[in-house]
């Protein structure tokens, strides 16, 4: 809640009216990201808020960050591709942002076989 009025953003917020802060918003903030909406690991800087910032940082986020590089880097010495087959579901939540489901195919390395579907839920 506003405890006095104050301008941000180009908008006028009233003392006493209720403000809500979509963090999930500030990872596609494009004064901070050249291509918000582009998804790229290379990007760098990188300075997203997806594991929160300062005192507030998600004392998990370490451990989360070495998991995920573990998971994409096997799956990258696996399979040399991995392309997105069908409709992509989001999470609907205003409080995180993600995926619900996103069918994807994979082509294991050095077959020569037909890609096999998986889904990620």
């Amino acid at each position: 809640m506003a405890t006095r009025d104050t301008d941000l953003g180009g908008r006028h917020i009233k003392a006493g009216h209720r403000v809500v802060l979509w963090v999930g918003s500030a990872n596609r903030d494009e004064d901070v990201f050249e291509q918000p909406e582009v998804f790229d690991v290379t990007r760098h800087p990188n300075r997203h808020l997806s594991f929160g910032a300062g005192p507030h940082f998600c004392l998990g986020g370490p451990l989360g960050k070495i998991e995920l590089h573990c998971a994409v880097e096997e799956l990258l010495r696996r399979y040399d591709g991995i392309e997105i087959i069908g409709k992509v579901e989001r999470v609907h939540s205003s409080f995180v942002t993600g995926l619900k489901h996103m069918p994807v195919r994979l082509r294991k390395r050095g077959s020569t076989a037909a890609p096999r579907a998986a889904a990620v839920a």
